[in-house]
């Protein structure tokens, strides 16, 4: 039997891809709040593939307070300041620009996700979206058509709320198609 928490917090890995925002700028890079209860640091030489002088460059103009990135978090050590280090040095993140971040409980990101990939496959799939989770339970949506945006943002809270019934997919599949027709209906 498999258990499946209803909450919890999240509690971060090497390796794992998280959303955070920019809440503070050092001397020396950013601090990136990931939603949890440890800080998570990103330096400078870890934001871009460009070395940077520091006594001429304001960080401020790469990244500033308020920004969101997608990052993986490249170290975690309890004995830090920012015991979370994160790096964007890799394809894909980076700076979040345009779409629809949702928030989800961290415990729920698997569920979102669905097995190898199949629940946030629905949105790729039926709708031209690219929806990417992040493992601390931020959610950044990105479709064709922007006004799809808030329809997948409702059917990610709804799987977030109906995590622990069966048949999910299924359901999702059949609200997607639904909301297809009818939208198509009202072209016509």
């Amino acid at each position: 039997m498999e258990v499946i928490p209803l909450s919890g917090i999240y509690k971060p890995r090497i390796g794992d891809i998280v959303i955070g925002y920019v809440v503070d700028i050092g001397l020396t890079g950013w601090v990136i709040d990931i939603k949890s209860p440890y800080p998570a640091y990103l330096p400078v030489q870890e934001a871009t593939l460009k070395p940077i002088d520091l006594t001429t460059v304001d960080l401020k103009s790469l990244l500033g307070i308020g920004d969101i990135v997608l990052a993986r978090i490249i170290d975690f050590n309890l004995t830090k300041d920012y015991p979370v280090t994160l790096t964007l040095k890799e394809a894909r993140l980076g700076r979040i620009e345009g779409g629809t971040l949702v928030e989800i409980d961290a415990s729920k990101v698997a569920r979102v996700i669905g097995r190898r990939g199949s629940m946030v496959g629905i949105f790729t799939e039926e709708l031209g979206c690219d929806v990417t989770v992040g493992q601390n339970g931020r959610v950044w949506i990105r479709c064709r058509d922007p006004r799809d945006e808030s329809f997948v943002a409702r059917v990610i809270k709804l799987i977030e709320r109906e995590s622990h019934t069966s048949g999910l997919t299924d359901r999702v599949r059949s609200i997607v198609t639904q909301y297809k027709a009818n939208k198509a209906g009202t072209k016509g």
